[in-house]
């Protein structure tokens, strides 16, 4: 196998997005920050209503720690629907059903389409990951190249070739086929 041929849907654009924001250190530091701004602003309001009224002041405490422990259920829900958005968005919209001609070669992964040609060395992959329904390289730069496993005829020669050059340029190779958006 030394060309694929991947035409990339709405639910590819969304995985990728999912996948690259799940990886992100800015995106966990803010979620992080998030967090723990909400509950300083908790105490701090409880404290204050501590002085006004005891049962409210208790009240408010508990609602805040009921809302602090899901608040990780509502940021999951707000940054999909977020993304989901951003999928759909005019410049993602380009990317519909756009055909890529993806030839794989010793030294880089050449990408074709009607809009342009890429090249990717191989060194410049900083690890691979596999997860249930894609393959992900992470590249150099803050970008991910995907390659939706549902496109591919033989995914075990694929794999092969990936952890071929895994092993030639020590890149790590991550299998994360339990991974979902959190």
């Amino acid at each position: 196998m030394n060309e694929i041929t991947l035409v990339f849907t709405e639910k590819n654009i969304l995985d990728n997005l999912l996948y690259t924001a799940s990886k992100s250190d800015q995106l966990k530091k803010s979620r992080k920050t998030g967090r723990l701004l909400f509950a300083v602003f908790i105490v701090l309001f409880s404290l204050i209503l501590l002085a006004i009224n005891k049962l409210i002041a208790g009240l408010t405490f508990v609602v805040g720690i009921i809302i602090f422990l899901l608040f990780p259920q509502y940021l999951k829900l707000y940054y999909k629907k977020y993304l989901i958005k951003t999928s759909k968005s005019g410049e993602n919209k380009k990317l519909v059903n756009l055909e890529y001609k993806i030839t794989l070669k010793d030294d880089c992964i050449e990408s074709k389409n009607t809009m342009g040609e890429s090249k990717y060395l191989h060194n410049g992959f900083e690890y691979i990951s596999e997860t249930e329904e894609n393959i992900f390289i992470k590249l150099n730069t803050p970008m991910f190249l995907v390659f939706p496993k549902n496109q591919i005829d033989n995914i075990e020669e694929l794999k092969n070739y990936f952890e071929a050059i895994c092993n030639k340029h020590n890149i790590e190779y991550i299998d994360e086929k339990n991974w979902v958006w959190k």
